[in-house]
């Protein structure tokens, strides 16, 4: 009888114990993060356009910055080895495929190639809050699993970008992990992984272009079996550099140098051509005749929409404050994403500079909410020899 008695309380006491190991974790975890103050909602204003494509160099790279290998002995998922989802890659006629595991620089990449670019994924979160750290192989490992606020994630872009060269934000839809309405609000990021196998996260980037947050675009498979021709090889990012060192990729990467593809078997059927401003008025052009292009500008609406044609021509409103294009080939299914063209005072280009603060009063007070909850923990489990101690008295 005394043994059942054992049995149930134990039975009793493990998932309470494993419950608040988990809270302890993640108040331990929250205890290191800040509270901030975000900065308003300003759109792009000013009497210039910013062309992304300004001064188009010759060489366009076809680029994916996230795929993951088999590594951390298969609890990432991924099915083959680095060298086998690079060789995949360059059989379908990637310049660059990067491998992006959690956590970690895959060895299997030329590491010390001037054009290699590493990057990882960094977050443990279950609600798939992460983020691409690009130019850092030092790893970082902390990150928030629960509850992740607005704040939380904000703390993490700053803390990963003291040391990394740029910071996107990883599949936002993808379990909501950066939601819609967040986007006005975060700051201090450059890229957003629109296109990716999981979701494609068009309104979430119109949500921070809306806000005057200028995010460039970049698309990745996020494959973990690169056999599957479902999820390999349909989303990319294409980089024009005037050269394929590290350095030159990042800054055009940051420019808005760039586009991204949704396809398959990463075959390109049409390219940008170029993007002309003429005062107010933007034209792109495309190498190829195509099924449909869409204009879209604030919140996401669509401005124009013209059909069978490789050329489009708009002309910026008073209320206009950026214009992005959307390409698609009905036969080959695919969809081309460009930078937009932005509204700016001509100094400098369109950015998106960490404005949020830390809130200090806020941060104090939840340090101190913490604090106050381990005490009562460590009191609840001490509770009888407290109440003996104070009996002896």
């Amino acid at each position: 009888m005394k043994v059942l008695k054992f049995i149930i309380k134990l039975l009793y006491r493990i998932p309470l114990g494993i419950i608040l190991i988990f809270l302890l974790i993640l108040a331990a975890q929250l205890f290191f993060t800040d509270v901030y103050n975000f900065p308003e909602r300003s759109k792009f204003s000013g009497d210039v356009l910013f062309n992304p494509y300004a001064n188009l160099d010759t060489n366009w790279y076809q680029c994916n910055f996230q795929t993951h290998a088999a590594t951390h002995w298969g609890l990432t998922d991924g099915k083959q080895t680095g060298k086998e989802v690079l060789d995949i890659y360059y059989d379908m006629g990637y310049d660059f495929p990067f491998i992006s595991d959690y956590f970690s620089i895959n060895k299997y990449q030329n590491l010390e190639d001037s054009c290699f670019v590493p990057v990882y994924e960094h977050g443990f979160s279950i609600i798939k809050s992460h983020r691409l750290v690009f130019g850092q192989t030092d790893i970082d490992y902390f990150d928030v699993v629960l509850p992740l606020t607005t704040s939380d994630k904000q703390h993490m872009i700053n803390r990963l970008h003291e040391d990394a060269d740029m910071i996107a934000i990883s599949h936002p839809k993808f379990q909501n992990g950066h939601r819609e309405d967040e986007f006005p609000y975060l700051t201090g990021y450059e890229l957003v992984e629109v296109l990716n196998h999981y979701r494609i996260s068009d309104a979430h980037w119109d949500s921070a272009l809306t806000a005057g947050r200028a995010a460039w675009i970049i698309g990745d498979d996020d494959s973990h079996n690169a056999d599957d021709y479902n999820q390999t090889g349909v989303m990319w990012t294409m980089v024009n550099s005037n050269s394929c060192h590290k350095d030159s990729i990042i800054t055009a990467l940051k420019r808005g140098s760039a586009y991204s593809v949704h396809g398959y078997k990463g075959k390109n059927y049409f390219y940008l051509k170029r993007v002309n401003v003429d005062s107010m008025t933007v034209t792109w052009t495309l190498t190829d005749t195509v099924s449909k292009i869409e204009l879209i500008g604030d919140k996401g609406i669509t401005l124009k929409e013209v059909s069978d044609t490789n050329s489009v021509s708009y002309t910026f409103t008073d209320s206009d404050t950026y214009v992005r294009l959307k390409a698609s080939i009905d036969y080959a299914k695919q969809d081309l994403y460009i930078n937009p063209v932005i509204r700016y005072d001509g100094k400098g280009f369109p950015s998106n500079p960490n404005l949020a603060t830390v809130n200090y009063p806020l941060t104090i007070l939840k340090k101190f909410t913490i604090i106050l909850f381990f005490v009562l923990v460590i009191t609840f489990f001490n509770r009888k020899k407290i109440r003996a101690k104070l009996a002896n008295k």
